[in-house]
């Protein structure tokens, strides 16, 4: 890996945003990851993005699945998905690029066909090291230092970024899930219903339908790309909002149960804990004073 990674990925963290963990740049969509220390696993909300590890090691969890990465690798993320995560090694520092969806296609039709396959996409790819990747990585990072080039220079290294996604291990599934007419699109629409609606209730059939798929295939589908039923994504994402409640807004238990969808106080708690270990006030107390 790249000395000149860890050189700017530092120099942007002491400059935009010293002791915290995730800090945007200038440069558009653009941001670095740094830890000086091992964290115990901690559940977030990860949109579609690239991440290239300089330095350390991290792990991510969806489901029942785990996805180990460390320097020198990559952690593609192709849609909002909540997670568990963990630093394992540190010092860790990565560079993270939002993924867009539209400069994919673009890039698609201009240089290949894509695929008409329709087996089911994981929602997470794990790549190995890739230098190409990590050079176009470095001259985003540059951009930082100078601020005239951005609206130059940052349309074209996106789209060489984007292109060396689809020339690397996972380029294929890439393609697939670009597609607009495909099946992934349709459940990347059933999970933007998801975030839009948490506090709803949903039916899995209302959203196979609007996916465009049987119930069967919807759930085969959605399993994949997310390892987690539409039910367990629902409830991951109004408790991680109900937790935004607690501790930004110092919201009561209560009206964070409700505000979130919850009928039952009592289940809401219940559930709370079982996800982050302790019941809402005294994780609400524990997270503003750990900030």
């Amino acid at each position: 890996m790249s000395d000149d990674l860890k050189t700017l990925i530092s120099a942007a963290a002491e400059a935009y945003g010293p002791g915290t963990p995730e800090i945007p740049t200038p440069v558009p969509g653009l941001a670095v990851v740094c830890s000086e220390t091992p964290s115990t696993p901690f559940r977030t909300l990860y949109r579609p993005v690239v991440c290239v590890v300089a330095q350390g090691a991290k792990r991510v969890m969806t489901g029942e699945a785990t996805h180990a990465f460390a320097a020198g690798q990559s952690l593609i993320v192709g849609i909002d998905l909540p997670v568990t995560a963990q630093v394992v090694e540190a010092p860790y520092l990565a560079v993270a690029a939002d993924l867009d969806w539209h400069i994919l296609r673009e890039v698609i039709d201009t240089a290949e066909r894509a695929p008409r396959a329709e087996a089911p996409v994981p929602g997470v790819f794990v790549g190995g090291p890739d230098a190409a990747l990590a050079d176009c990585m470095v001259r985003l990072l540059r951009l930082c230092a100078e601020p005239e080039a951005v609206a130059v220079l940052h349309p074209l290294l996106m789209r060489e970024l984007h292109f060396r996604l689809l020339q690397g291990p996972h380029g294929a599934a890439l393609r697939q899930s670009a597609r607009a007419d495909g099946r992934a699109a349709g459940i990347a629409r059933a999970i933007r219903r998801l975030r839009d609606d948490f506090a709803r209730p949903l039916r899995t059939e209302t959203l196979a339908a609007e996916a465009g798929m049987s119930v069967s295939t919807f759930h085969l589908h959605f399993k994949t790309a997310t390892e987690m039923t539409p039910l367990q994504f629902q409830k991951q994402l109004r408790l991680l909002e109900a937790r935004r409640l607690l501790v930004d807004e110092a919201t009561s238990a209560e009206r964070a149960a409700y505000a979130v969808g919850y009928e039952s106080p009592t289940q809401f708690s219940r559930e709370y804990a079982r996800m982050f270990g302790a019941p809402p006030k005294r994780d609400a107390a524990q997270m503003r004073a750990a900030s």
